[in-house]
């Protein structure tokens, strides 16, 4: 058994393996979502089956397969459905899913937290980037939860475009007192811009996985 529970989240998820002991008394502890995912053997039929079980409108369609659309589209409603109150989220059985379901915990911790998104232990401002040095495009790419590149130098007033070419939901910050950000769920495929209007040093990380950091010189025209 383990918890995935999210700092600050309204969410509680346990992950329920086929060894596990204790469930009788576990599901009695109160009222709360309990999907079993035994039947799952695709990841991509993981969003669809949780939405089921919860009872999310247009879970499934009648092809049983959603498309990348849907599911991006069901599992931001399984999200408000579970934001609106304190909740338990058992998912049994799901350890041949694990990734897939690390992920959407991820994604749900983070659109259901009371609170910010967990930060890097190093936040913005910053005295100067990494070791490397910084790049001159306007152009960044996310993937495999990496910034690429990792360091860019921009001008004041630029525009620098975040293009999420992952398989993973992203959540673009800034937390600095010259700018405050925060993308909201960037899908894969979506491009986040980013003004900035003054210079320094600035640290870019995402919320659902803070260990990916970019750091932004912006120097003056």
């Amino acid at each position: 058994m383990t918890d995935g529970r999210a700092g600050g989240s309204r969410v509680r998820t346990v992950f329920l393996g086929s060894g596990a002991f204790g469930i009788p008394a576990l599901r009695r502890l109160a009222e709360h979502p309990d999907v079993e995912l035994v039947g799952v053997v695709d990841p991509e039929d993981l969003v669809g089956e949780i939405g089921s079980a919860l009872g999310v409108r247009d879970s499934v369609s009648g092809r049983r397969v959603l498309t990348a659309e849907e599911r991006r589209d069901v599992r931001t409603r399984i999200a408000q459905q579970l934001d609106q109150a304190s909740t338990l989220l058992v998912l049994d059985n799901c350890e041949h899913l694990i990734g897939a379901v690390a992920d959407l915990v991820a994604f749900l911790g983070t659109l259901t937290s009371e609170q910010a998104p967990g930060l890097p232990d190093k936040i913005a401002p910053v005295a100067s980037g990494p070791a490397v040095p910084a790049e001159q495009v306007s152009t960044v790419s996310q993937d495999d939860k990496t910034f690429h590149p990792g360091h860019v130098a921009i001008p004041r007033g630029g525009r620098l475009w975040i293009v999420n070419n992952d398989t993973r939901t992203h959540n673009v910050r800034i937390f600095d007192p010259a700018l405050d950000f925060d993308s909201g769920a960037q899908e894969p495929g979506e491009t986040v811009e980013i003004d900035f209007p003054a210079t320094g040093s600035f640290l870019v990380f995402c919320g659902i996985h803070p260990k990916m950091e970019l750091y932004v010189d912006v120097a003056p025209k």
